[in-house]
């Protein structure tokens, strides 16, 4: 899934790298939110048990709703590959926006897409 928005890679470049190797969790669904990332290389698997709501590689985050809404995680973010994340904490997360409101506007577009896929699938469930 794409959408056209700001690069978050460009962005976040100089912060600290976290590795996963495949099949380890990022974090999990339920739990407190402690930032949102950027895929820098690999890729990850959002999901809920057997369900994948959605595969996101270089250049997209995960992540981002539990940060912007302080509510716990909805869903599980797994590595399917050896992956390279950038995390950005809620500090760097507000800084950003001020700095670069255009930022703001990237996550926002990146939720809207997540939203209208899932509500399209659903109505073809449905």
């Amino acid at each position: 899934m794409q959408a056209e928005r700001i690069d978050f890679l460009e962005l976040f470049a100089h912060e600290p790298r976290i590795s996963l190797k495949a099949g380890e969790v990022l974090f999990s669904a339920g739990s407190k939110a402690d930032g949102m990332y950027v895929i820098l290389a690999g890729a990850v698997v959002v999901c809920n048990g057997p369900v994948i709501y959605e595969e996101v590689r270089k250049g997209g985050i995960v992540g981002e709703m539990a940060i912007v809404d302080d509510l716990p995680r909805s869903a599980t973010v797994k590595a399917t590959t050896d992956t390279i994340l950038i995390k950005i904490d809620k500090q760097l997360f507000v800084s950003t926006i001020q700095r670069t409101p255009q930022f703001a506007v990237g996550v926002m577009k990146v939720m809207a897409l997540r939203l209208r896929v899932t509500t399209q699938k659903l109505a073809k469930a449905g």
